[in-house]
């Protein structure tokens, strides 16, 4: 695996997770301050230094959000680090 020395500023990976908010008003193109539907999108956009394409997955529900921040850290061939607090809870495979 190839490291790169990278600026402070890009030290994270960042997702944003959006929720539609349009067709919620009676108003033509109006907002519901705070209101928003139950579907949206989680994104990720381009990092050059990390060698990320942007991309998406649409959600449904709040509930499929860790879905589809899975698809989209997958797709993107991103592999996550367990920390302390996770090992806990995961077990080494038996032989």
């Amino acid at each position: 695996m190839k490291i790169k020395k990278m600026p402070n500023e890009t030290k994270m990976i960042w997702l944003k997770v959006g929720f539609w908010t349009n067709k919620l008003s009676r108003k033509k193109d109006g907002i519901v301050p705070k209101h928003a539907r139950s579907f949206g999108y989680v994104y990720i956009g381009s990092n050059k230094l990390h060698g990320i394409k942007a991309s998406q997955a649409h959600f449904d529900s709040p509930m499929q959000i860790s879905s589809a921040i899975e698809k989209v850290l997958v797709g993107a061939g991103i592999k996550l680090y367990a920390d302390q607090t996770l090992k806990k809870y995961i077990l080494e495979e038996r032989s």
